[in-house]
């Protein structure tokens, strides 16, 4: 993450950096469901991060 990036968007800045941190935890341990995603205590993006998430199962392979 670059400070460019979180000053034009900081909510999906951030959501970018935690998913790829839960996916982490992910693979560590048997975790599938985003129940609540916060920064700073009162910017809530969970919607984002699932939206997020979302994006990259619901690719479409070409065969």
């Amino acid at each position: 993450m670059n400070s460019w990036q979180f000053k034009e968007d900081p909510d999906w800045t951030v959501a970018e950096v935690t998913l790829k941190w839960i996916n982490e935890i992910r693979r560590e341990n048997n975790i599938s469901k985003i129940t609540k995603v916060t920064y700073n205590r009162d910017n809530d993006i969970t919607d984002l991060v699932k939206e997020l998430d979302s994006r990259i199962y619901d690719i479409t392979l070409p065969f």
